[in-house]
């Protein structure tokens, strides 16, 4: 029975030592036959485990104690860490058995899907790419980025981690929780801990991953007799036949490529020290043919602690990266290599094997250096398509690009205990990172617009160098039932980047081991250029937490920050951010009535200001002088950059300077405001969770160009002159249970999003985003629309007589042009969701998560309606109108161009992935046992394997490292599926 009387049904009863066991019936009762002198072990899903001696006797009564393991966990906040039962701010967590055993590879896909109120955009499959974390929706115009900790040390790129060193993840979502950090946490924070050692037998743990990836899902383009078919009917070939070939782009240039992972850790201590060292090696291939796309990584960490005395802890936490990361150009609908893949015709090979065609042996007899396969024939070169959109194997060697990373990110602390209750921190951290992309293009021809006459070579090298020193002092004190927490600290960080950009042609030979600038052969061409950014602040901070019986819960926080005078005017670098909440546990009060159905019940409400310097850049606020500007050339008509020139008495010329930027003294930064009521439940003895959030956020001061008149003649300004509004509910839900042997639980999440732009300033009447084929502005930035809405014409179904699209008058002047243009879809989903069930049964385990989104749209931006005669999806051909398909869903092949501008580009984006389906085998002790190994388990596992949406493209996932061009599928690379098998090894 539990501690109030009632029965425990299905609790586990197991001789120790033995498999013999059973478990309890509908009344609690249990039946066993074992010796005088056995132990019984008692466990069920909610209670903590015990150990019960037979001591001969005949009948027991056992009594299970409710463990609050769920309500006492601990979780990492700004400059603490507290437990969850009187957290009183919206904090979600991923732990470490949250990340293992899946084929992540960076730390922020372990976020996907597995919390509420935190989307993660994938702005490409490629190997090493980068991602985008949004928390609680898009806040600004420009970067939403939140703020990453990692060990207590603020840093922009967390891609040196491996995920299976992280111990635990929280995402500080509402205001209040992410007040702490003042002037950088408007945006959101990520709170990142890796693992440390604990005190008994050293531990060696090795973790072993080969991962096999290939296409997913594969968009149908239109073959060779559609592609005839519609470009004939179109107008836009005249003379075109089928020669045999019928090139299949997607299966030529895509294939099966390896990813493999290991990760070796030692851990320990004892009573005054511990340790943990860990070396991780990845390398990735890319599905893309060649060697062309690859990323390897190299991590170290070591974190330790050691008690010198009873009054004084150090320790240090250090991170050792370096990445090579070799990609090709994509999401570009002009010289992508994706978008290549879909856009040229099946008519033309990958490459010639027999005689060449006559525009071809044109080309070698002009001595044209044409690019060849590693077989020594020439690549295939279109004769229909014209422009950026050549052979995708072309575009892939004609800019070798590679990327190398090394990065040390550590920091040491000391803290001092000088007093019961009271203990002091001092905490310095360093973040040194070099970043040198290197590009050869090598000499080729493959028609008059995409050629390269001289193999060139360019270096692009950044070193970031930051130190943070915090010091702070923590006084925790118990009064009868009054608990009492202050914190207060100040900080101070300096930040310095420094590029240098250097390029030159030609080379002595064209060859990648010549791609150096040491051998270009003259300095005709040759560019340098470089620049230093230096930024500062420095910030006072405090906190205070309280409750009384654990029942009625508050806390305070306000920070205060000065910005450096590189990035706020003298006048404004200072600003201060406070918050407050507050709960109410009301299931610790004596009058709540002790059911079995629900066993915690705490209400709580949140409100805090952050701020962003996220799209703060050097000197912004600052006038600018130029010598030089725009000026009318009378014999071309165009505008061309001159010297300004006054003339003076004797009818010379002086150059003159005038204000290029008048500048904007009052700039400050962007400051979010946020409200939050949340209530946390726990049904069923604590099998049962569930969390609700609603939250209401306002990002406010957005920084934006403003519009001068057109007289004053200067660039414009920025200003503070934007809000934005996003607000929903997040929801989050657990179960957990078993029958017998058999263990299971089940996680969920859900948010719901709205998100608006609630004001701009009355100079500005709208921001205009993305540009699609330098012809149509896609996305904009305007009130009462979301950020970065869709924007273009908007369509009435076809004209079953003619096949042509019919475009909405929006402003009735009986004319259709850009005036017309009106809203038409938006990016930002209304529903993000995930999901994960576990289960298990002796040995064997199972897993299988799913993640999705709904609500959101993609634009297809890779079609180029300025180059009429590149492919299309074969959905404009099997769904286009003709005289005898009237009912078509798409217009006539000779559509006006103003249907390739509206919401025909625009599909739903709506998708559910499965993830992960994986299933393991953790052997028995008695085979480990003899061997003297630990813990050894296999496994096999599917992930992203399942995508189910009504997006044609390659993947609904398209996104953009452009804040502009979210949603635009330019030619996305798609996220691989995989097959993946693991071991894991204890010692």
């Amino acid at each position: 029975m539990d501690a109030s009387g009632l029965s425990v049904i299905g609790a586990n009863v197991i001789e120790k030592g033995t498999t013999n066991g059973t478990i309890t019936d509908m009344d609690g009762n249990f039946s066993l036959e074992v010796g005088d002198n056995a132990i019984l072990q008692v466990s069920y899903i909610g209670y903590t485990a015990t150990e019960q001696e037979v001591r001969g006797r005949a009948v027991m009564e056992i009594v299970l104690q409710e463990n609050s393991q769920a309500l006492d966990e601990v979780v990492v906040v700004g400059y603490g860490i507290q437990k969850k039962s009187v957290i009183t701010g919206a904090i979600s967590s991923v732990k470490a058995e949250d990340m293992m055993n899946s084929s992540n590879t960076r730390p922020e896909q372990a976020l996907q899907g597995k919390t509420s109120g935190v989307q993660v955009v994938s702005s490409s499959g490629a190997p090493g790419s980068a991602m985008k974390i949004r928390i609680r929706g898009y806040s600004s115009n420009g970067n939403s980025d939140p703020l990453y900790i990692v060990d207590g040390l603020r840093t922009d790129d967390i891609s040196g981690l491996e995920p299976s060193n992280i111990e635990s993840m929280e995402v500080l979502k509402d205001g209040a929780s992410a007040a702490i950090y003042g002037a950088e946490g408007g945006n959101g924070v990520v709170l990142i801990t890796t693992k440390n050692g604990s005190s008994g037998k050293t531990q060696v743990t090795y973790d072993f991953q080969y991962t096999i990836q290939s296409l997913g899902r594969t968009p149908k383009v239109m073959n060779a007799e559609q592609y005839i078919g519609y470009m004939t009917e179109s107008g836009a070939l005249t003379d075109v036949a089928f020669e045999g070939i019928d090139t299949d782009w997607l299966k030529e240039t895509f294939e099966a490529s390896p990813m493999q992972k290991h990760n070796v850790s030692i851990s320990g201590g004892n009573d005054q020290s511990t340790y943990l060292m860990s070396l991780s090696y990845l390398n990735q291939e890319g599905i893309i043919k060649g060697k062309d796309d690859n990323y390897k990584r190299y991590s170290g960490m070591f974190n330790g602690s050691q008690k010198v005395n009873k009054w004084l802890k150090v320790g240090s936490s250090v991170h050792i990266n370096r990445s090579i990361q070799r990609s090709i150009n994509e999401n570009d609908e002009f010289r992508g290599v994706i978008s290549n893949v879909l856009l040229l015709d099946p008519l033309t090979p990958v490459e010639y094997t027999g005689a060449l065609p006559s525009h071809v042996q044109t080309m070698v007899d002009e001595n044209r250096k044409l690019m060849t396969s590693e077989n020594g024939n020439y690549y295939g070169i279109s004769k229909y398509i014209a422009g950026e959109t050549i052979n995708p194997f072309v575009q892939r060697k004609q800019a070798q690009t590679m990327k190398t990373i090394t990065s040390f990110m550590g920091n040491a602390y000391a803290d001092l205990t000088p007093l019961e209750g009271l203990t002091i921190t001092s905490k310095l951290g360093i973040n040194y990172y070099t970043q040198n992309e290197h590009v050869y293009k090598p000499e080729y021809y493959y028609s008059g617009e995409m050629m390269n006459m001289n193999a060139s070579v360019s270096e692009n090298d950044q070193m970031m160098t930051y130190w943070q020193w915090e010091n702070y002092a923590s006084y925790v004190k118990s009064l009868g039932k009054h608990n009492l927490t202050v914190m207060a600290g100040t900080a101070v960080s300096r930040r310095e980047l420094k590029s240098v950009v250097a390029s030159g042609s030609p080379l002595l030979n064209d060859q990648e081991s010549y791609a150096d600038l040491d051998y270009v052969g003259s300095q005709e061409n040759s560019n340098v250029g470089g620049t230093t950014i230096i930024d500062t602040k420095l910030s006072y901070f405090a906190r205070i937490n309280y409750d009384y019986e654990n029942k009625y819960l508050f806390q305070a926080t306000i920070r205060r920050d000065a910005a450096g005078l590189s990035i706020l005017p003298k006048d404004n670098r200072w600003g201060t951010f406070p918050a407050v909440s507050a709960g109410w546990v009301a299931s610790n009060e004596d009058f709540f009535p002790q059911q079995d159905w629900m066993s915690h019940l705490k209400i709580r409400a949140s409100w805090g200001q952050n701020g962003s310097l996220s799209n703060l850049e050097k000197y912004k606020y600052a006038s600018a002088i130029s010598s030089s500007g725009e000026v009318l050339n009378w014999l071309t008509w165009s505008n061309i950059n001159a010297p300004s020139l006054y003339p003076l008495a004797d009818g010379t010329y002086a150059t003159a300077s005038s204000p290029s930027v008048l500048g904007n003294r009052y700039l400050t930064w962007e400051t979010s405001e946020q409200f939050d009521l949340g209530v946390d439940f726990r049904f069923l003895r604590d099998r049962l969770g569930l969390t609700v959030d609603y939250y209401r956020k306002t990002t406010k001061n957005l920084i934006t160009d403003n519009t001068p008149p057109l007289e004053a003649g200067n660039d414009p300004s920025p200003i503070n002159g934007g809000n934005v509004l996003n607000k929903g509910f997040d929801f989050e839900l657990s179960w957990r249970d078993h029958i017998g042997d058999f263990k299971y639980g089940i996680s969920a999440n859900l948010s719901t999003l709205k998100n608006r732009v609630t004001w701009l300033d009355p100079t500005i009447s709208r921001l205009n985003g993305a540009d699609i084929n330098n012809s149509w502005t896609a996305t904009a930035f305007e009130k009462d629309y979301p950020v970065w809405y869709f924007r273009g014409y908007k369509t009435d179904g076809i004209d079953p007589e003619t096949g042509n699209i019919r475009i909405v008058d929006v402003n009735g002047d009986g004319v259709i042009n850009t005036g017309d243009y009106d809203y038409i879809g938006s990016a930002i989903p209304d529903i993000t969701y995930g999901a994960t069930l576990n289960m298990e049964y002796k040995g064997f385990d199972f897993t299988m998560f799913i993640q999705g989104q709904a609500g959101n749209d993609v634009l297809m931006g890779f079609i180029r309606t300025d180059r009429p005669s590149t492919n299309r999806l074969s959905l404009f051909y099997t769904d286009r109108w003709t005289p005898t398909h009237t009912n078509a869903s798409r217009p006539a092949a000779n559509v006006d161009t103003e249907y390739w501008n509206s919401d025909q580009m625009i599909f739903d984006g709506s998708y559910l992935k499965i993830k992960q389906i994986q299933l393991g085998y953790t052997l028995p002790k008695k085979v480990t046992d003899p061997l003297r190994i630990g813990r050894t388990r296999a496994y096999v596992s599917l992930d992203d394997f399942f995508t189910f949406t009504n997006y044609p493209g390659m993947d609904p996932e398209a996104a953009s490292t452009n804040n502009n061009s979210i949603g635009i599928d330019r030619g996305f690379f798609p996220i691989s599926k995989k097959v993946l098998f693991g071991l894991s090894l204890n010692f």
